[in-house]
């Protein structure tokens, strides 16, 4: 079960049996320059990636429903 990020009256509704997506949720920029000492500096610039496949649990949340589906990685 997973719950959209918005207030109470804007959600949307239920969807029920949503696929959990396998869609990135970030997607990391990096960058390396030499710094005042010679050393090299690294530098990570993270991306959120905000949108899913149709039918996942991410897409649904983000469409502001609760999303539901069913839990296989227990046992």
């Amino acid at each position: 079960m997973n719950f959209p990020c918005c207030a109470a009256e804007e959600c949307q509704g239920i969807r029920w049996d949503c696929r959990v997506s396998g869609d990135p949720f970030y997607v990391d920029t990096y960058s390396s320059k030499a710094g005042e000492n010679g050393a090299l500096l690294f530098h990570l610039q993270p991306g959120r990636v905000w949108k899913g496949s149709e039918g996942t649990d991410l897409a649904t949340v983000i469409d502001k429903y609760i999303s539901i589906g069913p839990v296989r990685n227990i046992g």
